[in-house]
């Protein structure tokens, strides 16, 4: 059944862009595997809520399938077995973090725009970075921050290294006063070169749209989420801000045990309310999967 579902898909979707393909094929195969649904119940609890709301009459038939396809979404993901996990959910500009099954954390994020797209993965924090060095992508580098010139440059604690760009800790870098580093599930690198951090720019949280970054992961509620992925009373919230604000100095922490984090597209989510919140499909996704 999946060799003829791939089969129908390659030539439905002819030359299609690879990730639209991606996910059109994964809503279709996925969708379609319903035997191992209740695997996930006990690790996602948002997969639970999803599978309980189409039990909700006043859906319509595209909301319905809309759900259906989240639920696909969250099938391609790994079975976590740690009892502490972060959920980074792109479209609806939102980070949840869960400890033994509870919503432990909510935060306002900013993610990638259209053309710097936040990538779909499972990833683990190892490590974390206070008052962290912006080592500045080639890309922003040129396009956007060298045509500003030299005082600029200067102004806002950048520094040239031969042909690249760094900005030194203060409360102006760009990654703000923290950074936790992620790794791709199961390794010690990451192939994207998206990690998440905090940011001097708090006002962009008031904001309808946060597609604006660059594909790194902003948070607002950067301290709380450091002392969930502390986890551990030495870490106090003062403490905290105390590594974050009372020097200039980098400080790196490694974590004594990873904490999982899935970068999911899911554009329907279950509130505490038990409504289906449908978020904007920013990236496309959603539409290319029902054309």
């Amino acid at each position: 059944m999946r060799i003829f579902l791939l089969l129908l898909f390659i030539f439905w979707t002819g030359n299609a862009n690879a990730q639209d393909f991606v996910e059109k094929l994964r809503s279709a195969v996925w969708t379609q595997d319903k035997s191992s649904n209740d695997r996930y119940d006990s690790v996602y609890p948002q997969y639970q809520k999803l599978k309980e709301a189409l039990n909700n009459g006043n859906l319509t038939s595209a909301e319905r399938q809309e759900i259906i396809n989240t639920m696909g979404r969250w099938r391609a993901m790994p079975r976590i077995t740690s009892n502490r996990f972060i959920v980074v959910n792109i479209p609806h500009f939102e980070l949840f973090a869960y400890k033994n099954g509870e919503l432990e954390l909510k935060s306002r994020i900013v993610v990638g725009d259209e053309y710097s797209k936040t990538p779909i993965f499972a990833a683990e924090i190892n490590e974390v970075t206070f008052n962290p060095v912006w080592h500045v992508p080639g890309s922003i580098a040129k396009d956007e921050l060298f045509p500003e010139g030299d005082d600029y440059l200067e102004r806002n604690g950048f520094v040239r290294t031969g042909n690249g760009l760094i900005q030194e800790p203060g409360p102006g870098n760009a990654l703000g006063r923290l950074r936790f580093t992620v790794n791709e599930m199961g390794k010690n690198s990451n192939k994207y070169g998206v990690f998440i951090h905090d940011t001097p720019y708090k006002e962009d949280f008031q904001d309808a749209d946060l597609a604006i970054g660059h594909g790194c992961i902003r948070v607002q509620n950067v301290v709380e989420l450091a002392r969930f992925v502390f986890n551990d009373d030495n870490w106090s919230e003062d403490r905290i801000r105390d590594a974050m604000e009372g020097s200039t100095t980098t400080q790196t922490v490694r974590l004594n045990s990873r904490v999982p984090v899935i970068f999911g597209y899911f554009t329907a989510w279950v509130r505490d309310d038990g409504t289906v919140d449908f978020a904007e499909d920013v990236y496309g996704y959603e539409k290319n999967v029902r054309s």
